[in-house]
């Protein structure tokens, strides 16, 4: 049976439960240390082990965690043997020194029941506290996600508190998320800096920056000048008091200090420890705070980096023309640009020869014309708005300037009836905005009628652009809905195309949606691409349109304006040469003779059928 503390002679019972002991690892220790005497008593050969036993114990006055090493000297101990001692030959001690810790394999040679202990043994308990938590907080910060969680941060304040012994401590931490900053900006306060609570944060506890006019005499900013910690044993004695301290005094705070953390020469955070005891947080326990922003400093400026490391990969995924399939081709360039020598370096061409190009465009048919069609349709009903308001109120005041602008209003009318140019679309809301509803303030004043039809004519212009935008928006809401469908659809699509061939795909949305996928050899590492993986890849293309254009049938009747689509695909049979260019950060097709491919894919969709 596994002995309890108290047949250990080393504890006793009320220390036992206060404290946290692997008692299957104690007895081994105890165990091999009892062996490494024997070795030594009875064969004179001295094992140089070191076996410290750390346990942690619960303060029963303030309930912090205290942790202690146990050193036993065994001086006082010695060894009787029943018989002679088993014979051990060079090879069996040279065995057990090579293996110190195999239990069984010390029993096999040295059979316990031939051994007896007698004497007792001196156990010094000492305070390594301090040690332990810091060496526990460097083990925790070098772990992933060490400062974004809540939970990461109840941690670190449980050490903290262990550390400076003031179990009311709290504990935050602000970033300073801004770029490489230089030694002017560090003077720069948290209001105008970037900031962001790590997990949490006492000065930010509502989620942003209190609201502070005098900020610059704050405790957070004179820790940012000072490059220093700034420590307050007693908030409410303190003055000049800026808005920060009393919202920290407003959170039960009465001690506080700020420390800046920094990495190089960068402040990268802040340290915050506060509790709302007057004088529990002081200059003497916060002297042991030096080492612990070290460390925080470098997990936080490794978290800064990380992140700027996730948002490039998010810029790469979702803004750049590279993809995956051909980055290998873009990863050996780059490996040889970091190789080459200073005069040298320069970004090789990025060219690959021989690619299969498929074309795809689904496209709503007579675009032009139903945008032209709405646009006119609300120039026209706001037009004609703003003529009866003209008229109402000519019928109370007959001005001659009324007459005239009333007269250019309806020939206006007219002419967008008749057909609509660009020159009306842009010169029709400059003349209402100018000419006509600048008046509207004016003439409010003629009668209620009036004012009703000004009211009329308001109520019906949309607020977020300044004109009647309804036909024109059932026109846009149905092109989105048609883009996001064909979009989504692809999207799935494509995830299927990608599993039969990898290759490289690109997509745009006008008014439709149009692909350009690029297939063969010289796009893959392996260059593993056959004649049959084309012919699958071009089968899926007249798959993946014909369900597109099923896809679309299912939503017309969910369209504000009817609209139609029409699908088509562009076969090419010779392949060409691709050319990422580097100024425009996209791919384009390398060569005169291949530029007439793309010649036909701009005029194609203007095509009618004959």
């Amino acid at each position: 049976a596994t002995p309890t503390c108290t047949e250990l002679g080393l504890f006793d019972a009320g220390l036992h439960r206060r404290m946290e002991l692997d008692l299957g690892g104690f007895e081994f220790g105890r165990t091999m240390m009892a062996y490494y005497l024997i070795l030594e008593h009875c064969y004179g050969i001295r094992v140089p082990y070191d076996m410290p036993l750390v346990i942690k114990l619960e303060d029963e006055a303030t309930g912090l965690d205290r942790y202690f090493t146990l050193d036993v000297d065994t001086r006082f101990a010695w060894v009787d043997t029943h018989g002679a001692c088993p014979a051990l030959t060079d090879d069996d001690i040279a065995r057990l020194i090579a293996a110190p810790v195999d239990r069984p394999l010390w029993e096999q040679l040295l059979p316990p029941e031939r051994f007896t202990l007698r004497g007792f043994g001196v156990v010094t308990a000492t305070d390594v506290t301090d040690q332990e938590v810091l060496s526990t907080l460097k083990d925790e910060l070098l772990q992933k996600g060490a400062m974004t969680s809540e939970m990461s941060v109840e941690m670190l304040e449980s050490r903290l508190r262990s550390l400076l012994r003031c179990p009311s401590a709290r504990f935050g931490l602000i970033c300073l998320e801004e770029g490489e900053l230089t030694d002017d900006d560090d003077a720069r306060d948290p209001a105008v800096r970037r900031v962001r609570a790590v997990g949490r944060s006492l000065l930010l506890s509502s989620g942003e920056v209190p609201f502070c006019p005098s900020r610059g005499d704050s405790i957070y900013v004179r820790a940012l000048e000072q490059r220093q910690p700034v420590v307050v044993p007693d908030l409410d004695a303190r003055s000049p008091k800026t808005g920060y301290e009393f919202h920290l005094m407003e959170e039960g705070f009465k001690s506080v200090m700020v420390a800046p953390l920094r990495a190089g020469s960068r402040t990268v955070g802040m340290l915050e420890l506060a509790s709302p005891e007057a004088g529990a947080i002081n200059a003497f326990n916060t002297m042991k705070v030096d080492e612990v922003s070290g460390l925080l400093a470098t997990a936080m400026r490794r978290s800064l980096d990380e992140r700027r490391d996730h948002v490039q990969a998010v810029i790469k995924s979702k803004c750049t023309a590279i993809h995956p399939v051909v980055e290998w081709r873009f990863r050996e360039a780059a490996l040889r640009y970091l190789d080459a020598d200073d005069a040298e370096r320069e970004m090789e061409p990025i060219v690959f020869p021989g690619v299969v190009p498929l074309y795809a465009l689904s496209d709503i048919r007579r675009s032009s014309t139903h945008r032209n069609e709405a646009i006119a349709e609300d120039l026209i009903e706001q037009l004609s708005l703003a003529f009866a308001v003209i008229v109402e109120a000519s019928a109370h005041r007959s001005l001659p300037g009324l007459d005239e602008l009333g007269f250019r209003v309806q020939r206006l009318i007219e002419e967008i009836g008749a057909g609509l140019s660009a020159e009306h679309e842009l010169g029709v809301m400059e003349f209402v905005q100018r000419d006509v509803e600048s008046l509207f303030d004016h003439i409010v004043r003629y009668g209620a009628s009036v004012e009703k039809r000004v009211s009329a004519y308001r109520a019906a212009m949309d607020p977020r652009h300044g004109m009647l935008y309804e036909a024109r928006k059932r026109y846009e809401d149905s092109v989105t809905l048609i883009n996001e469908t064909i979009s989504c659809h692809l999207e799935r699509q494509e995830t299927y195309a990608q599993a039969l061939v990898p290759h490289y795909f690109e997509k745009y949305k006008t008014d439709g949606v149009e692909y350009t996928i690029y297939a063969g050899e010289s796009l893959l590492e392996s260059g593993d691409v056959d004649r049959l993986d084309l012919r699958n890849l071009r089968l899926w293309q007249l798959m993946s349109t014909c369900s597109t254009a099923w896809a679309l049938d299912r939503i017309t009747p969910k369209l504000p304006m009817p609209l139609e689509t029409a699908h088509l695909i562009l076969v090419q049979s010779a392949p060409l040469a691709i050319r990422f260019r580097y100024d425009e950060k996209q791919f384009d097709v390398d060569g005169a003779y291949n530029t007439r491919y793309e010649i036909v894919k701009k005029r194609i969709d203007k095509a009618t059928i004959q």
